[in-house]
């Protein structure tokens, strides 16, 4: 994760006897959506449920949901992971302390 957190300029990451991973001289701005997108990647949540992906939790869930009897709408869900999105873009390293 370090890793993935350190391409994105996240993370610090410095060898030697007095190495470590340090968070840059801007962590203050850095938004939770940042870490999100440094870890999964820049796709949406629900893209798999869209590219027929059989792996896909999203797809997984609403199957078993129209089994009994529902009825799950994309678009719905499209909608609410850019309401998420834009949340987590709020959201900075400075305030999780607040939390």
């Amino acid at each position: 994760m370090l890793t993935k957190l350190s391409k994105e300029g996240l993370v610090k990451a410095s060898s030697g006897a007095k190495g470590g991973d340090r968070l840059p001289s801007n962590w203050e701005a850095i938004s939770f959506l940042d870490i999100v997108h440094a870890i999964e990647g820049k796709q949406s949540l629900f893209d798999c449920y869209v590219h027929e992906d059989p792996n896909c939790t999203i797809k997984n869930y609403a199957s078993s949901r129209r089994k009994n009897g529902e009825r799950i709408i994309v678009s719905n869900f499209r909608c609410f992971a850019k309401k998420i999105a834009k949340h987590f873009s709020y959201i900075i390293i400075k305030d999780i302390n607040y939390l």
